[in-house]
């Protein structure tokens, strides 16, 4: 019986020895060098890429919930400043997802790119990296630091700006530094002078100089100076002068003096009737064509400033030369 009892003792520390390091070694996480990659908001039936630096690495099947996922092995990168960018590509057909350390590969032509964050790589542990396609944001889980889901994010030299914080630092800390966001000047309003029209003026109407039918009567007198003239021929012309003279100190006649009348005989042709204005001078000279000697008699009627006068002059016509007023 003693013996039994020894070789069951043995065979229980047998076991307990070897059984030990199996359940330690199974509860161990896995190389810190592996992360894995969960994709999230993605379209179900996409075409998803992962790439390190310029290479791509994976393509990630995304199930009809949106999800994906991959393991991507850090363990040449040592502690490095890590970004990671989203490629949609051919109208959304195909999402890339750029993890790099430095400047990323040229965006392609028929790609849209944005960042959706960054992070200070190191082995002490990271459990799992989380990116979001929809929202174009990303959440790390595990120890190194990392910022994510950030408002917005641009390189600045050897950091990247997030949200109004500047990023800096390396190997498992962050030194976060407050940094104004860039000053957006507003530049000066273009006003435009007002446009000055000058005034238009209206230049004084000057009446012509004598042609004003004065405001108070005028008196005045008419005086006529007959005569007649043979140019040759089977006619000849029997003429009266007309001059209409102020009378006193009343202000002479114009040319708005208007004048009426006839002259009559026994061989009138033409010019029985006539009217006119006066000259600047008051005067004017009328006349008929006549082809037979004897007397002929002008009758005429001159009015001027709401004043009428009327004057009657006679010639006798004979055979001899004569004359004719000349109008002034």
């Amino acid at each position: 019986m003693i013996r039994s009892f020894v070789v069951a003792l043995g065979t229980i520390v047998v076991v307990s020895l070897f059984s030990s390091p199996l359940q330690i070694a199974a509860q161990q996480p896995a190389p810190p060098s592996q992360l894995p990659v969960q994709i999230t908001g993605a379209a179900a039936g996409i075409s998803l890429e992962i790439f390190m630096n310029a290479g791509k690495v994976a393509d990630v099947t995304i199930g009809s919930d949106g999800t994906g996922s991959s393991i991507l092995d850090l363990s040449n990168l040592g502690k490095v400043q890590l970004q990671v960018y989203v490629d949609v590509c051919q109208d959304g057909k195909v999402v890339k997802v750029l993890i790099v350390s430095g400047q990323p590969a040229p965006e392609d032509k028929n790609c849209r790119r944005r960042i959706v964050g960054g992070a200070w790589w190191s082995d002490c542990g990271v459990t799992r990296l989380t990116i979001d396609i929809t929202k174009f944001a990303m959440r790390v889980i595990g120890c190194g630091s990392f910022y994510t889901e950030p408002k917005f994010y641009g390189p600045v030299g050897g950091a990247i700006v997030v949200g109004g914080l500047l990023i800096a630092g390396g190997g498992d800390g962050t030194t976060a530094v407050a940094a104004s966001p860039p000053a957006t000047t507003t530049p000066p309003a273009t006003t435009t002078p007002p446009v000055t029209t000058p005034p238009v003026t209206t230049p004084p109407v000057t009446p012509p100089a004598n042609t004003t039918t004065p405001s108070v009567p005028v008196d005045f007198n008419i005086t006529m100076t007959p005569g007649y003239t043979h140019p040759g021929g089977s006619t000849s012309i029997a003429c009266f002068g007309i001059l209409a003279a102020p009378v006193g100190s009343a202000p002479a006649l114009n040319q708005t003096a208007t004048y009426t009348g006839t002259i009559s005989g026994p061989g009138v042709v033409s010019g029985g009737s006539f009217s006119g204005n006066l000259s600047a001078a008051g005067r004017a000279v009328v006349q008929a064509v006549i082809n037979a000697f004897g007397n002929y008699t002008a009758n005429v009627t001159v009015i001027f400033g709401g004043v009428t006068r009327t004057a009657t002059s006679q010639v006798n016509v004979n055979q001899n030369q004569g004359t004719c007023p000349q109008p002034q």
